[in-house]
C-alpha cells in the first residue's frame, strides 16, 4: 500500500518535460506493480513476475520512472527468503532485466545502467539469503531447545516411573514374606506347646524368609543408590538382574507349601530364559497371588502354571474355591497389589485379568509377549 500511495504521489506531483502525463493509466499500473506485495508472503515467485511486469508496462508506455521500482526488488528479497535457488534465479534474472529497462527509460548512462543492474538486485537477493540463514540458524536453536526440553521431560518420567517400580517391588516383596511370617508365627504360637518340633519348623521357615526378605531389600536399595555412590555391584549393592526371575518360582511355590498351602505348580513348553523385565513379572506375579492365597485361602487348593507357547509366556494362578476360610481370591480385587500387578503387565506389552470361576474360586492370568531363546531348553516341572 505504501509503494502504491507513494509511486501516485510521486508520478503525479512531479512531471518534468519529455514524459508522458500522469494519466489514469499511470494510477493503475503504478497501483498493479504494488499490489502484489501484499500476498508475497504465501505467493513470492508470483509477486515477483507480477510486480516487474506491471513496472515494465508502465516503463514501456513512456510514463517516468518513479519509486514503484521498488516493489520488484523487494518482492525478490522475500523469494530469496523462502524459495529455494532454483526459484530464485529465475526471479534474479527478470528483476536485473526490468530495471536495465529502467535505467535506459530514464536515460542513464550506460555504465550507470549495468552497474545499477548488477548491484541492486543481487544485493536484495543476498539479503534475503541471509534472513534465510538466520532464519534457519533460528530454527535450528528452537529445535535444539525444545529437543532439550522432551530430554528432560523424558529424564524426569524415567525418574517418575523407576520410583513407582521401585515401590511396586517393595510392596510385593513386602507383603508376600510378610505374609508366609505371619502364617508361620501364628502357627508357632498355636502349637507352641503342644509340637515343640512342628514349632521349631515354623520358626526356621520364619528365619529362611526374613533373610531373603532382607536380601531383596538391599537389592532394590542398591538399584536406588545406583548412579550416585557406584555401580550396583559394588558397595551400592547387587546388580539388577540379581532380581527373581522363572526360576525362583519352584522355591516361592514350596515356601508357600511349607507354610501349610496347598499348591500344585508345573511348566509347560519352554520357560527360559527370557528379558529379565518379563521374567520378573511372571515371577511377582505369583509371588503376590500366593501371598493372597496365605492369607485369605489356606485351605484352598491353588494350581500354579507358567506356560510358553511361540511368542507368550502365559502364567495363571487358581484355585478351586475349597479353602477352609472361602475363595477371596489368589489377588484381592480392590486392593494395591492387582493395580501394581496389571501396571507392570501394560508396561511389559502384556494383560493381566483376574476374576472368579465358575467353581467359586478364584484365577489370576498373565500374558506377556515374548522373544523366546532358541537355545533354551523346554522344561517340565511338578511341586505340590
Amino acid at each position: 500500500m505504501a509503494f502504491a500511495v507513494g509511486g501516485c504521489v510521486v508520478g503525479s506531483g512531479y512531471r518534468p518535460p519529455g514524459w508522458r502525463e500522469f494519466d489514469a493509466w499511470a494510477y493503475l499500473l503504478t497501483v498493479g506493480s504494488a499490489a502484489p506485495l501484499a500476498v508475497c508472503g504465501r505467493y513470492p515467485f508470483a509477486a515477483v513476475v507480477l510486480s516487474n511486469l506491471g513496472y515494465s508496462a508502465y516503463l514501456t508506455i513512456g510514463y517516468q520512472p518513479s519509486v514503484n521500482w521498488w516493489c520488484g526488488l523487494l518482492a525478490l528479497l522475500v523469494v530469496c527468503e523462502l524459495r529455494p535457488w532454483r526459484t530464485a534465479v529465475p526471479a534474479l534474472a527478470l528483476t536485473m532485466a526490468v530495471m536495465v529497462q529502467s535505467g535506459i527509460a530514464g536515460g542513464l548512462a550506460p555504465g550507470v545502467v549495468v552497474a545499477q543492474a548488477l548491484l541492486a538486485p543481487p544485493a536484495g537477493a543476498l539479503i534475503g539469503f541471509s534472513m534465510r540463514r538466520a532464519g534457519e540458524r533460528q530454527a535450528e536453536l528452537l529445535r535444539a531447545a525444545r529437543s532439550a526440553r522432551e530430554q528432560e521431560d523424558r529424564a524426569r518420567r524415567a525418574v517418575v516411573d523407576e520410583r513407582i517400580r521401585i515401590a511396586g517391588e517393595l510392596h510385593d516383596l513386602i507383603a508376600h514374606h510378610m505374609a508366609v511370617i505371619s502364617v508361620q508365627a501364628g502357627l508357632a504360637g498355636y502349637v507352641f506347646s503342644s509340637d515343640p518340633a512342628a514349632a521349631r519348623q515354623a520358626v526356621d521357615t520364619i528365619r529362611g524368609v526374613s533373610h531373603e526378605v532382607l536380601a531383596e531389600l538391599r537389592t532394590l536399595t542398591g538399584a536406588l543408590r545406583e548412579g550416585q555412590d557406584g555401580p550396583a555391584g559394588s558397595a551400592s549393592g547387587p546388580p539388577l538382574d540379581a532380581l527373581p526371575g522363572l526360576a525362583e518360582i519352584a522355591a516361592l511355590v514350596e515356601r508357600s507349601v511349607r507354610a501349610g498351602a496347598r499348591v500344585d505348580y508345573r511348566q509347560e513348553g519352554r520357560t527360559g530364559p527370557l528379558s529379565p523385565g518379563v521374567e520378573l513379572c511372571a515371577y511377582r506375579t505369583v509371588q503376590e497371588a500366593l501371598a493372597n492365597v496365605d492369607e485369605h485361602a489356606g485351605g484352598a487348593t491353588t494350581e500354579v502354571v507358567v506356560a510358553q507357547s511361540p511368542g507368550w509366556l502365559r502364567v495363571t494362578v487358581r484355585n478351586a474355591g475349597d479353602g477352609e476360610r472361602g475363595a477371596s481370591g489368589p489377588v484381592e480385587e480392590a486392593g494395591h497389589g492387582l493395580i501394581g500387578l496389571r501396571e507392570r503387565a501394560r508396561i511389559s506389552g502384556g494383560e493381566l485379568s483376574a476374576g472368579e470361576t465358575g467353581d467359586g474360586g478364584f484365577e489370576v492370568r498373565l500374558v506377556l509377549p515374548v522373544r523366546p531363546d532358541p537355545s533354551a531348553e523346554g522344561a517340565t516341572g511338578q511341586g505340590s
